[in-house]
């Protein structure tokens, strides 16, 4: 008969082992295939679990001194070409847009801006009905800020990309490299759809149909998050203190949403008034043609967005 312990001691050296066989695996993949993108060691494209918070801070970081405007948002924002910007104002345009950024976010990043010694005068503000939904606090490591801003200890930060159970993302980021469903372009700061544009040039209306038809919508009437709307206004009160020029608006809203955001929509639209936004929550909504989901516009409104931002923006300045 075997002995109780020399037993109990095999199968105790047998399970440290396994897991540390899984730490080292797990290390060597998230270093090696760098599902979030923070160390920079992957020869993969970038993938929808990058952290934009963090890579784009990065090459804010690599180029100070070389930006004077900004743009901030979500995603909706993202797919604004900061080139399309300067044709208006003549000024080095960085989009430092991230997913499903609210106003706190885009403190932290104009902050991390700063830290990364760029001169901002100007700041191009989209901000969305959604933000201020109450949700729960995410803590994906895809929307985790960077370590200038001393949100979190450095070693910490690290550890956790170091050791995340990220076996799903790795996955999906090395299945998809030939034909990845988005492209980045961190060194504007913009991002493309580019799987939902193949989508639209084989068949833009059977791609509507199987978009749009039968949606239904996450929410109806909701709490206003007021914690969100204090973060924007003390941001935008913070920017003109500095004497920073600040444009805001309220994003384009699908007509899908538009009709069913029920009060969060008519809160946000009254209060971005009140604070000086211009309200383009109507503009392009009822078209489905100029939309790739109900979330996300595409280039056509985001040009007619500009063109109407600016013109509102110069005529105000004229009238001062």
């Amino acid at each position: 008969m075997s002995n109780p312990a020399v037993l109990e001691k095999r199968l105790s050296l047998c399970l440290l082992s396994v897991i540390l066989v899984t730490l080292c695996l797990l290390t060597g993949m998230n270093v090696l295939i760098d599902p979030f993108g923070v160390f920079g060691t992957s020869q993969l494209p970038q993938s929808s679990s990058s952290n934009e918070r963090y890579l784009k801070i990065e090459h804010l970081l690599r180029n100070p001194e070389s930006y004077d405007t900004i743009i901030l948002g979500s995603s909706r924002s993202g797919m604004t070409n900061p080139e399309w910007v300067e044709a208006y104002l003549g000024r080095p345009t960085y989009n430092l847009s991230a997913f499903s950024a609210k106003p706190s976010d885009m403190t932290n990043l104009f902050n991390a801006a700063v830290g990364a010694n760029q001169s901002i005068d100007t700041v191009v503000i989209g901000i969305d009905a959604m933000s201020f939904l109450i949700e729960p606090s995410s803590q994906d490591l895809s929307r985790r800020h960077h370590p200038v801003l001393g949100l979190q200890r450095t070693a910490s930060y690290w550890l956790d990309y170091i050791l995340a159970p990220s076996f799903l993302v790795s996955a999906e980021k090395v299945f998809s490299r030939n034909d990845p469903p988005v492209l980045f372009d961190y060194d504007k700061g913009v991002y493309e759809l580019v799987h939902y544009d193949r989508q639209i040039r084989k068949d833009h209306k059977s791609y509507v149909a199987d978009t749009f038809e039968g949606w239904k919508p996450v929410y109806a009437n909701s709490e206003f998050n007021e914690t969100e709307w204090l973060h924007l206004e003390s941001l935008v009160k913070d920017l003109k203190d500095k004497g920073i020029w600040v444009i805001g608006f309220l994003q384009p809203v699908h007509h899908q949403w538009a009709s069913r955001m029920g009060n969060i929509l008519r809160e946000t639209k009254a209060r971005a008034i009140e604070i000086g936004f211009e309200d383009l929550s109507g503009l392009g909504s009822e078209d489905d043609l100029l939309w790739y989901e109900q979330r996300h516009y595409r280039s056509e409104i985001a040009h007619a967005v500009l063109e109407n931002l600016f013109f509102l923006s110069m005529v105000e300045v004229l009238e001062d």
